[in-house]
């Protein structure tokens, strides 16, 4: 990813461009590893929890949309072309110029101006020229008989949009004279002499601009590539699922041309990270979409998957210790149903058994964790423990672990902006000046899902990107 400049480096960090880094919350967990340990009794107690329906699927996740306006500062780019165009940019002496004799003439460059005429960029750059015009008379020699100073513009155009195969169009150059060489002695004009020299030369600058003009599909490719890797965050991984790709018209405002690429994807969060062999192979570049407008806001959907193992380790991290008059809680482990969390509990103190809840989980803004909307015995377990725990000392416990339970998940909101801000300079691989603004954040819902927890989360803001630096890309010889 980092090898795209430009606006494929941008584009892929619009995209990666509206990435999250986050911080990855506890490790795996197993039934009985950690928690207070049972009594030897409760092993010989009679009878298993009863059966619960599995997890429903969950919605299918929003498409996030990752808009990222990037830019290029042109004080730069002009910089570049006074160095690496010399002022004095042509003369000749005693030239042939067919019937009206000989020319010598110098032809000198102004300031480079970059403007935008719809989609197209155009680099314009003013000429000047001295020129004399002698007539050769066999003994005289070549006598002088005019001089003038026309003028005139290069035009070099450019589209400032790619094609849908990813391509640069080639450049287009061309000359108009904004003043004619006229011999006003002999009313002789050498003005389409000068012209046929200045196009020949324009075309041979032509020819360079499109030689040097970079391969950008292998770039974007790259870039595509990149994008659906798995990013690892910690003990979490970043999962992208990118779509489609639309670019915007370019823009030029207070001296940077711009323009807004926008990526459809559908990314997620991963605990434990997939194993390479569990995700689908890179998707095909896809065709670069065009649109005449695009919104100026990002919207980012995050789904966050904290697998069981992650959830029986937080379990256990916050029911440590949990107490209902004389039950004490031991080893916690979590299964799912379409209940809610389904939590199998050692219980132990004056009566001994394992028991099972069923939390309905809720995301609490504040503690920016996973709590308990309620808690309750699961359907049967009043009946099936009657003879070791009363009814209401088991009610008692599910109230304590409703107080006291906590899931942490591997996201931080509050830290969304510098991640962002983080990612993106990682996805751009040049010295970019970064303006990201998150007006809202939030969580979109919680679900229980045969893997474990899944959470949604929402941010939407703007994320604008300008860079300084134009040197042409490298890439690392293979």
């Amino acid at each position: 990813m980092r090898r795209a400049r430009a606006g494929w480096a941008l584009a892929k960090f619009s995209a990666v461009t509206a990435t999250v880094a986050l911080a990855a919350c506890g490790g795996a967990a197993s039934h009985g590893a950690t928690g207070t340990k049972p009594e030897p009794a409760c092993s010989a107690i009679a009878g298993t929890a009863g059966s619960v329906e599995p997890a429903r699927a969950p919605p299918a996740p929003t498409t996030s949309t990752l808009v990222a306006e990037l830019g290029i500062e042109l004080a730069g780019v002009r910089a570049r072309l006074e160095k690496e165009v010399p002022r004095r940019l042509g003369q000749g002496s005693d030239e042939p110029i067919g019937a009206p004799g000989r020319i010598t003439y110098t032809v000198d460059r102004g300031a480079f101006t970059i403007a935008l005429r719809g989609d197209d960029v155009v680099i314009r750059m003013p000429f000047s020229a001295t020129a004399s015009v002698c007539k050769p008379t066999g003994p005289l020699g070549c006598v002088t008989y005019g001089r003038c100073a026309p003028a005139g513009v290069v035009e070099a155009k450019m589209s400032g949009r790619l094609g849908e195969d990813w391509s640069i169009a080639p450049a287009k150059a061309d000359v108009t004279i904004t003043k004619r060489c006229v011999m006003t002695a002999l009313e002789v004009d050498v003005t389409p002499e000068l012209e046929k020299r200045a196009r020949a030369e324009v075309k041979k600058a032509e020819q360079r601009i499109n030689a040097a003009l970079p391969k950008t599909r292998p770039l974007a490719e790259d870039a595509w590539r990149a994008l659906q890797q798995p990013v690892p965050l910690g003990a979490a991984c970043l999962v992208m699922a990118p779509r489609t790709v639309t670019q915007g018209p370019p823009r030029l405002a207070d001296d940077v041309l711009s323009m807004r690429v926008s990526i459809e994807a559908t990314p997620s969060l991963a605990l434990p990270c997939p194993a390479a062999s569990e995700g689908a192979p890179p998707s095909p570049l896809p065709k670069l979409a065009q649109a005449k407008e695009l919104p100026a806001s990002f919207a980012l959907h995050l789904s966050v998957d904290a697998g069981r193992a992650h959830v029986d380790a937080q379990l256990a991290a916050s029911l440590e210790g949990t107490t209902a008059g004389a039950l004490r809680l031991g080893a916690t482990h979590a299964r799912t149903s379409s209940e809610g969390l389904v939590v199998d509990a050692d219980i132990g103190g004056a009566a001994c058994a394992t028991a099972s809840f069923v939390v309905e989980p809720t995301w609490d803004p504040k503690r920016r964790v996973v709590i308990a909307r309620a808690v309750r015995p699961l359907s049967g377990e009043h009946a099936r423990l009657a003879s070791a725990i009363a009814p209401g000392a088991l009610d008692a416990l599910a109230a304590a672990i409703r107080e006291r339970l906590a899931i942490g998940m591997p996201f931080d909101d509050e830290a969304i902006e510098q991640n962002l801000v983080d990612a993106a300079k990682l996805a751009a691989g040049q010295p970019v000046t970064l303006s990201l603004h998150v007006r809202e954040r939030g969580a979109e819902g919680l679900f229980v899902v045969t893997s474990g927890l899944e959470g949604r989360f929402r941010a939407e803001g703007t994320l604008r990107a300008v860079g300084r630096d134009v040197e042409p890309p490298k890439r690392p010889k293979p």
